[in-house]
């Protein structure tokens, strides 16, 4: 089977993932709260984590990782608006643009599986990926309301 579609579908994952490594760590370094900046370093050295498991399945796969303009021009900045709340330093605003951010990334993760082929480890490691964030959204909006009154 030609592995392109799926080669393109890690690649833009891999884009996804480095926004919100970067988008998490932004919010580490501009929030207040210690527990908001270990648990935002925590998700974004996951993402990193993230982005060098889809490197290495893109790879096994015979493709080439995008970089450079390429990749940068993919990268879709899904955290801008978090920039607007960090400015206003309002942590629920802050954990409320997180939780879209990663319901936004659920959705290309689904995409990608529907590209990725049943079964294989790629589909089984973005499985395990997309869980995780369901985790992260849990979590985070557990914290909503610990915030609310701030």
């Amino acid at each position: 089977m030609n592995n392109d579609k799926q080669i393109k579908a890690l690649n833009d994952l891999l884009a996804k993932c480095y926004d919100a490594e970067k988008g998490f760590k932004e919010a580490s370094e501009d929030v207040k709260s210690t527990n908001l900046k270990q648990l935002f370093t925590e998700y974004s050295t996951q993402r990193y984590n993230f982005g060098h498991e889809l490197k290495n399945l893109i790879i096994s796969l015979g493709g080439e990782v995008d970089k450079g303009d390429t990749f940068a021009a993919k990268v879709h900045r899904t955290w801008i608006e978090l920039k607007s709340a960090l400015a206003s330093n309002d942590e629920k605003s802050i954990l409320e643009e997180v939780i879209r951010g990663e319901e936004h990334a659920l959705e290309h993760y689904q995409d990608a599986l529907d590209d990725l082929d049943a079964g294989s480890i790629a589909f089984n490691t973005v499985v395990n990926q997309r869980n995780q964030i369901r985790t992260v959204i849990s979590r985070v909006e557990n914290l909503l309301p610990a915030y609310s009154e701030s």
